[in-house]
């Protein structure tokens, strides 16, 4: 393999490359202690999806380690759903592949929160997720871990592409609000084949000269106190505690079960 170093007494030329490519090992379970300090925590609604998740596609994605502290810096979630599974400590230890990092105490915090700063993320792109979720290989919400509501929310904030690149054939939010309307009313088992036919309908429209409608869907947010308050209130009304969105059809329909059962 050719190093990237520069040959000593040589100056350097500046163009090695900056990124670290950390290596790939396997480690015993035993070796891996979470982190005292890891700031993050999770729903029991996410929880759930995470471990749906791990059983439909594994660990797809490497937990990251610190050798020199021993410490998990990232996917503390993920090796909990792992122990369970493994029932560990009880059945004895296992093998993790994991991207081994060598940080100092500093620097491994400071990659903990790196790793799941949302500033450093991506953003969906509305309509290349619409399209994804119209063709021909296209997943269920039920496996991409999302709901209806998930879906709008997500439409909201997503990114749009621009009119001169965006190829023939692309779902609009026009088309997605219809998705997501029939998403509410048959629920994240709807056949594909529902999908596929909003695609060719798009497909049609479009041969017709139709104009991209804009996405008039709406939502607003309601916030409580404090997260007891939440799930209170949640528990109150008939709803899931963790869900983190729900629709406002469901809701209308707890208070209404609520003021009927008065």
């Amino acid at each position: 393999m050719q190093s990237h170093k520069p040959i000593a007494g040589q100056p350097s030329n500046g163009n090695e490359p900056k990124m670290k490519l950390w290596p790939i090992r396997d480690v015993l379970r035993s070796a891996i202690n979470p982190a005292p300090y890891n700031p993050r925590k999770i729903s029991e609604y996410a929880r759930r999806e995470l471990k749906k998740s791990l059983q439909d596609f594994g660990l797809a994605e490497a937990l990251v380690w610190n050798e020199r502290t021993g410490h998990l810096v990232g996917g503390h979630q993920r090796i909990d759903l792992l122990d369970e599974d493994r029932n560990y400590p009880d059945a004895g230890d296992y093998t993790l592949s994991v991207s081994v990092v060598n940080l100092t105490p500093r620097r491994e915090r400071a990659l903990n929160v790196r790793l799941n700063n949302p500033q450093n993320a991506g953003t969906f792109d509305s309509r290349l997720l619409s399209e994804m979720l119209t063709g021909e290989d296209s997943p269920t919400l039920q496996e991409i871990g999302m709901t209806g509501a998930d879906l709008d929310v997500v439409m909201k904030s997503a990114t749009s592409t621009p009119a001169d690149e965006v190829q023939p054939g692309t779902v609009f939010q026009s088309e997605v609000v219809d998705i997501i309307n029939r998403l509410r009313k048959d629920g994240p088992d709807m056949p594909p084949e529902y999908f596929r036919e909003a695609n060719r309908r798009q497909r049609e429209a479009r041969k017709h000269g139709a104009e991209a409608a804009e996405d008039d869907a709406e939502y607003f947010i309601v916030t409580l106190g404090s997260r007891a308050e939440r799930l209170e209130t949640m528990q109150r009304l008939g709803l899931d505690p963790e869900a983190p969105y729900i629709t406002m059809e469901s809701l209308i329909a707890a208070i209404e079960r609520r003021n009927a059962g008065r």
